[in-house]
């Protein structure tokens, strides 16, 4: 009987969500030719309230999705 065994490597994910992230993007790709990072996620809402940037909805439903219905 084989065996198969799969070495458990530690993975990165990375968030970029202020301007300071934004601004070390490069750097911080850099480490998925190493290998080692796995994927790297954008939150738009966090970078642009760090950005200083008006935004219509961050903190609330948006006036223009449906409204989920009362819980029972």
């Amino acid at each position: 009987m084989r065996l198969a065994v799969q070495a458990c490597k530690n993975i990165i994910e990375a968030l970029i969500e202020i301007i300071l992230g934004m601004a070390n993007v490069e750097a911080i790709a850099i480490a998925a030719a190493l290998g080692r990072l796995e994927t790297t996620h954008f939150g738009v809402a966090d970078y642009a309230a760090s950005n200083c940037a008006r935004t219509q909805v961050i903190d609330r439903l948006n006036d223009y999705y449906p409204r989920p219905g009362p819980l029972s």
